[in-house]
């Protein structure tokens, strides 16, 4: 893998990219003076441990097909020897669509719940695991309030709970 390959924010550690045979295409491209080849790729990336907020981040796996247009051309370093030529293409010239869907979208939910459950496990400043309010009073009375919060993955009772009631919003509840 190239040095500082990432994945939106996040360094990808290393890669690896199948094209199977059925998936490869090649067809003339005249306006190019050169062809389009058609790659069917299977991809799967790990992402670096260390850039990532949750190891449910670790490993993405995708499909895509990808279209690269490139002239014919002498190939450098030869005099005569004709070859269709990669080095220095615009951008407009390689085409990738995802066509196995969003790679972040079915582990939205899992990405959610292990993010609260590790801000939980991991920062007690921003999520505090007790809280003590003295000198409360109603009807008369002054009393001392003392909350737990709780997240333990052995007992239900006790496990914060993520949810998504619709893709706008989450729910998260505390016991």
């Amino acid at each position: 893998m190239l040095d500082g390959v990432t994945f939106g924010p996040y360094r990808v550690e290393h890669g690896q990219v199948q094209i199977p045979r059925e998936g490869l295409s090649l067809d003339m491209a005249p306006s190019a003076n050169g062809v389009e080849v058609g790659l069917g790729t299977n991809i799967q990336v790990a992402l670096d441990p260390d850039t990532i907020p949750v190891d449910s981040l670790s490993f993405l796996e995708m499909s895509a097909d990808i279209s690269i247009t490139a002239p014919f051309g002498i190939v450098p370093g030869t005099d005569i020897n004709m070859g269709i030529i990669f080095e220095g293409l615009p951008r407009n010239n390689v085409v990738v669509s995802i066509t196995s869907g969003d790679p972040i979208g079915p582990i939205t939910d899992t990405l959610i719940a292990e993010y609260i459950h590790n801000l939980y496990q991991e920062n007690a400043e921003v999520f505090p695991h007790t809280i003590t309010l003295t000198g409360q009073s109603s009807l008369g009375h002054t009393f001392d309030v003392f909350v737990e919060f709780y997240d333990d993955p052995s007992d239900p009772a006790r496990q914060i709970s993520v949810q998504r009631p619709d893709p706008d919003h989450v729910s998260v509840t505390i016991p």
